[in-house]
């Protein structure tokens, strides 16, 4: 196996098994890094509560589409209070029966909402379009059937016909892609060739494309380089030889959070304190240990 499919298969197996270091990283949970993501936890917490499907997947939808990175981890656990507070907020036929300033109110009391002009109704709008439109690829994964993962994204990007967006908040690549690996896993949604799909690029990946040496050296930045760096990573994942392999830590879907947790608590550390800390074994192939 080439270097690549070694420093992947690392960083996904030491992350879904809670084999990151992070006893020297701060507030950072030192038990593993997979189980303790927030939209991990709350999605455990929902179906112990003996939430549906549906409502889980909604939940990962809603929340999904007002995240900010910033204030990410508070957003997802507001959610869930949310949830118990206002139950009907995740029910889009019940939320018909909520008005926009009601459910402003909502968001505000339970401390989820950043901007109390655009997420407000871009939840609404997402709940009209689950509503109304019933055979689109996203209101059907919602209620159970499978899709195609390809046709999601691209419902995601489509308007009404008056131009509304249908899927406001949802609909940037980035954030779309995210939304669909979380319906997956943890959400449990039926959605084929997950496999087709790259990894998100963010600052993070990129800090960790560029310490492990897997781009090329002299590269410049250009509006191709998440596309090199998303080329690369796939490579890496089709060399992967992973202990417990499964349909879904297989491919970049299961990488994604995966190498985006390394670049922030890892690569990230390093950057902000000046020195090499240890996360895993890939950080034996980072430039900052050699």
């Amino acid at each position: 196996m080439s270097d690549l499919g070694k420093v992947a298969e690392y960083i996904v197996e030491d992350f879904y098994n809670g084999r990151f270091d992070l006893s020297e990283r701060g507030k950072i949970s030192a038990s593993s890094s997979w189980s303790t993501l927030p939209q991990v936890e709350c999605t455990q917490y929902l179906r112990d509560a003996n939430a549906s499907d549906r409502t889980i997947l909604l939940y990962l939808t809603f929340i999904s589409a007002i995240d900010r990175a910033r204030n990410s981890e508070r957003c997802w656990w507001n959610g869930l209070e949310l949830y118990e507070s206002h139950p009907e907020v995740y029910d889009p036929l019940q939320l018909l029966q909520v008005s926009a300033d009601q459910l402003t109110e909502y968001l505000q009391e339970c401390g989820v909402s950043q901007n109390t002009e655009q997420d407000p109704q871009a939840w609404l709008d997402i709940a009209q379009t689950i509503t109304f439109e019933s055979s689109c690829p996203v209101s059907r994964v919602i209620y159970g059937k499978t899709v195609d993962a390809k046709h999601l994204l691209k419902d995601l990007s489509t308007r009404s016909e008056d131009g509304r967006n249908r899927f406001p908040l949802l609909s940037g690549s980035k954030t779309g892609r995210k939304w669909l690996y979380l319906l997956v896993n943890p959400g449990g949604a039926k959605i084929t060739h997950i496999d087709s799909l790259p990894i998100t690029v963010d600052v993070h990946v990129s800090l960790a494309t560029e310490n492990l040496r897997m781009s090329k050296q002299d590269r410049t930045e250009s509006s191709n380089d998440a596309h090199y760096i998303q080329s690369v990573w796939r490579s890496a994942v089709n060399l992967m030889q992973l202990e417990e392999p499964d349909s879904i830590r297989d491919t970049c879907a299961g990488l994604d959070p995966a190498l985006s947790f390394f670049g922030r608590y890892g690569c990230g550390h390093c950057d902000k304190v000046g020195a090499p800390v240890r996360l895993g074994r890939a950080c034996n192939y980072c430039r900052l240990f050699r």
